[in-house]
């Protein structure tokens, strides 16, 4: 899913949009593609663009986990290089983004 420059109203109101029926960029736990869409907006989105700023302020949430462990981020296919990328991406995690806990679930396609 391209969104344009998401420095300019236009792009955040594409990401807005996409977020209206989602909580995550892809899946239903935050993942990779969460970050690197959050590390691209600059700030937080304006109040009116309220879907992106709930997916921006849970989002800016992980850092503070971030912060206290001291954990970079990382995905199931960083930890996982083996699995095949569908596979990898169903894994969830109990510090979603960190991965300092042992995948708990595991479905395939």
């Amino acid at each position: 899913m391209g969104f344009g420059d998401l420095k300019t109203p236009a792009g955040l109101q594409v990401l807005n949009d996409y977020l209206a029926d989602k909580s995550y960029i892809e899946g239903y736990v935050p993942s990779q593609a969460d970050v690197a869409v959050f590390e691209v907006v600059s700030g937080p989105p304006p109040a009116d663009l309220y879907h992106a700023l709930r997916w921006y302020n849970h989002i800016k949430s992980y850092e503070k986990e971030k912060a206290r462990t001291g954990r970079t981020w990382t995905t199931a296919v960083q930890l996982f290089p083996t699995l095949p990328r569908q596979c990898a991406s169903t894994l969830t995690w109990g510090a979603h983004l960190w991965g300092e806990r042992v995948a708990h679930s595991f479905s395939t396609w």
